[in-house]
């Protein structure tokens, strides 16, 4: 948890969702008073956003009129009726290139809304990624058990998760580091909003997840047999992460696939042209039925294919993407397979 609320010179940190913004509050004053690099020189080499969703008179509360008398009066800029799933499309907010964006508990409010909540995190990483600098990161910090990932000491079925892993990597995020919020740090923070009331809630092993933004790879479907050797030649460089950022916790996709063929085709085949147009995301390939239609004389191949990665985000969309869409169109376009 390095990386995640420590602050150096050149940040620009944006915090979302913040409330009676105690948050941002206790951050910035920790930032001040601990023997930290940037010092007093915090209004000058960096810039913090603290934003909220509602409108400035409504909750307003003597915590938070405090709060926010304490921001402006150490430089930072408070901005109300933010939507963190609108960013990108805010006036102060779309053209900066912020190092980190902060979420600390985010949920809709309310009890058993597990999907809008789920909604809720698809929108704030569709919209974080264009409002964050190349190596920026977002730090989104969930309840226990509510992001579902391996590291979770509270166990929940997995549908009753907001499986974050998942909605992360289908938008092209790595979860990089991980751990538990270290509350002692921050003292004075009150986070309110239990079933969306001014009310606090158990924060006791929560979990702090950190993101960045993976590589966005030119993925495409292989043509024929005379070009697969220059997309091996290459596929190095193709598919290389240039941003060095290896994920924790990779998921694991298996998809089944089947085609009409006139002659079955090999394994080293099939693992040939994964390898041409996905590299090291196929783990394995492998035929699992083939049946020959009597009256035609056509064979029919039924393959599964393994993804992960531990370089590029994966998720469950955009492996169903990849395995019909890029390989499966590579199979058709290289061995003129009809897919079933």
């Amino acid at each position: 948890m390095s990386k995640a609320f420590t602050v150096k010179n050149g940040d620009k940190i944006l915090f979302l969702g913040e409330g009676n913004f105690s948050f941002s509050q206790n951050f910035v004053q920790k930032c001040y008073y601990e023997d930290l690099e940037v010092g007093n020189n915090l209004t000058t080499d960096v810039q913090i956003f603290a934003t909220c969703l509602q409108e400035e008179k409504v909750d307003a509360t003597e915590v938070r009129s405090r709060n926010i008398s304490y921001l402006q009066e150490h430089g930072v800029k408070v901005l109300h009726c933010v939507d963190a799933t609108k960013i990108h499309d805010h006036p102060s907010l779309r053209s900066q290139a912020f190092t980190k964006v902060v979420f600390m508990f985010p949920h809709v409010g309310g009890k058993m809304k597990i999907h809008l909540n789920r909604e809720l995190l698809q929108g704030i990483f569709e919209s974080s990624q264009h409002v964050l600098d190349t190596e920026g990161i977002l730090i989104i910090t969930l309840c226990a058990g509510q992001g579902g990932t391996p590291y979770e000491t509270k166990i929940r079925r997995n549908d009753d998760t907001w499986k974050i892993l998942e909605i992360s990597q289908d938008c092209g995020f790595c979860l990089v580091d991980i751990g538990h919020f270290p509350a002692k740090q921050f003292p004075e923070y009150s986070q309110v909003g239990y079933r969306s009331l001014q009310k606090g809630f158990n924060i006791q092993d929560s979990i702090v997840h950190v993101f960045q933004k993976g590589d966005d790879l030119p993925y495409k479907p292989i043509q024929d047999l005379e070009t697969i050797g220059g997309y091996l030649s290459t596929k190095e460089n193709k598919h290389k992460n240039e941003k060095n950022c290896r994920q924790l916790y990779p998921l694991t996709h298996q998809h089944h696939l089947s085609f009409w063929c006139d002659n079955q085709i090999s394994e080293t085949e099939l693992q040939k042209i994964g390898e041409a147009c996905l590299g090291e995301v196929i783990q394995q390939i492998q035929t699992i039925d083939r049946y020959k239609d009597p009256c035609s004389g056509r064979t029919s191949q039924t393959i599964s294919v393994v993804y992960q990665s531990l370089d590029h985000p994966v998720g469950p969309k955009r492996s169903y993407h990849l395995h019909y869409h890029i390989f499966g169109q590579s199979l058709a376009n290289v061995f003129k397979v009809k897919l079933r």
